[in-house]
């Protein structure tokens, strides 16, 4: 039972599939008090069906309204976002315009400085974390008062400082309109084409020089070198291996050369895995998990040729063994809902 048919839903491609399908084969009765709908009488489909369209017709002109009121707020040069950039904080008196916080702002100074001398984005967000200083979203939490129950890494990691350094808010500038979603059904978020972006200048007290700006962004033309490795090969376990700690994942090591040097007299190329939130936030951030990739094959190999024999000798001691490692997964996990939930009741009775 619905006040009516928008309270149900606004895209008319879903209701409709609720009350023409799933209702019916559920053998639920639906009822819309305000529109009158009732499935139990079968004299009020086209009703239902032009009540749909019209609901999501309303949804995609309000959607258009929305979007005309984000354009003319970006091109105003209001700041429009629900977290100030880290080194600014919301003006009291009126949140679209930022003010230079001066808890957070000297440490995007010295981001800006560390970079300068040379550092690289790793290397920075391996001094920050060892140093424990906190991250952008441990200073907003920090800030508010509040405990972060969402479970956001309160480590810093070389994308969060590469957006710091490439962002033009610290030149008193106000850049937005850089993503959008697909539609007003499909919430995906996608990156707009810079011509798309819209450009607001000297809207806030700028918290770098033109001059510092400039050198580090040619630093970024210029990147310090490092083993790329980057030869378009897909690695073997690519999406299936992950930090036994954390649930990161972890990342490939190419084209390190071990010592052993082959008959041709060239040495051979040394592949190992690597904790990428290690990778991107050093030891404060999680532990190496660091496996040489020859280990881990002929480990999997190990397991898959036991497995093998298992199936021609003993087939049900093999699904034995399946079953309590599947029942040792779902304790984990159920562990891990358990500990979710205890945090979202005690947020809620906050």
């Amino acid at each position: 039972m619905c006040k009516d048919l928008s309270r149900l839903g606004r895209d008319y491609i879903e209701a409709g599939r609720y009350t023409d399908i799933v209702f019916p084969s559920m053998g639920c009765r639906f009822i819309a008090l305000n529109d009158g709908v009732d499935t139990i009488h079968k004299n009020n489909e086209m009703l239902v069906i032009l009540k749909n369209v019209m609901n999501g017709l309303y949804a995609r002109d309000t959607s258009s309204k929305i979007r005309a009121v984000k354009q003319s707020t970006f091109k105003s040069g209001k700041y429009v976002g629900c977290y100030a950039p880290i080194g600014y904080r919301k003006s009291p008196a009126d949140k679209h315009i930022l003010e230079i916080d001066p808890v957070t702002a000297p440490v995007v100074l010295r981001i800006f400085d560390m970079r300068l001398q040379g550092d690289s984005f790793r290397k920075i967000a391996r001094t920050l974390n060892e140093e424990g200083v906190p991250s952008p979203r441990a200073f907003y939490y920090m800030a508010e008062g509040r405990p972060n129950l969402r479970g956001e890494t309160p480590y810093w990691n070389d994308v969060t400082v590469k957006t710091i350094l490439r962002n033009e808010v610290y030149l008193g500038h106000m850049v937005q309109n850089k993503t959008a979603t697909v539609s007003y059904k499909v919430h995906k978020q996608v990156i707009k084409p810079k011509a798309d972006w819209i450009k607001v200048e000297h809207t806030h007290a700028p918290l770098v020089s033109q001059e510092v700006w400039d050198a580090v962004q040619r630093l970024d033309n210029h990147p310090s070198k490092g083993r790329s490795g980057s030869d378009g090969e897909i690695s073997l376990f690519a999406g299936v291996l992950y930090c036994m700690d954390y649930g990161s994942s972890m990342r490939i090591l190419k084209d390190y050369q071990s010592r052993k040097r082959h008959a041709d007299g060239h040495y051979g190329s040394y592949k190992a895995y690597m904790c990428s939130r290690y990778g991107c936030g050093g030891k404060a951030a999680c532990s190496s998990h660091y496996i040489n990739c020859n280990t881990l094959t002929k480990l999997l190999l190990l397991d898959i040729h036991a497995k093998a024999m298992l199936t021609q000798n003993s087939p049900a001691a093999l699904k034995e063994k399946i079953l309590a490692q599947k029942n040792a997964a779902s304790l984990e996990q159920a562990k891990a809902l358990r500990a979710t939930l205890a945090a979202v009741d005690k947020r809620l009775a906050e």
